[in-house]
């Protein structure tokens, strides 16, 4: 499967929220029960979350570093995503390299690298 993509997206590995989030996986789903279909989806292997402004995804980002996520390291004198990865939909591309993600031909959708795409998972299928 594979999570669309619209706007800013914060794309998570779920195996990081489940390591991270307080009550992990299943936590996540209930406090964050309201916002499920609107402008967070998931499909097997990754949660996306998003905004329309860099200011409101900085905020996103420092939430989850508060948490624990590690977001952007150097290898090599180059910064990279690690836990997380922001794509630019105008871009159709990561802001940053990200080793362990796959857009689709089109950049519309994201999945985990190593894993089928398949079925696009977004909006109106997870408020379906």
């Amino acid at each position: 499967m594979a999570v669309a993509l619209e706007f800013l997206n914060l794309v998570i590995p779920i195996k990081k929220i489940e390591q991270h989030y307080e009550g992990g996986w299943e936590q996540y789903l209930d406090d964050h029960q309201h916002l499920i279909g609107r402008r967070i989806w998931f499909d097997d292997h990754l949660v996306r979350d998003g905004a329309k402004d860099p200011k409101d995804m900085s905020i996103l980002i420092d939430e989850w570093v508060d948490i624990g996520l590690r977001t952007i390291e150097e290898t090599n004198g180059k910064p990279r995503w690690v836990d997380c990865c922001v794509i630019a939909s105008i871009f159709n591309a990561p802001t940053l390299p990200c080793n362990w993600v796959q857009l689709s031909p089109n950049g519309w959708s994201a999945s985990l690298k190593g894993h089928p795409p398949g079925e696009i998972v977004g909006r109106a299928e997870i408020a379906a």
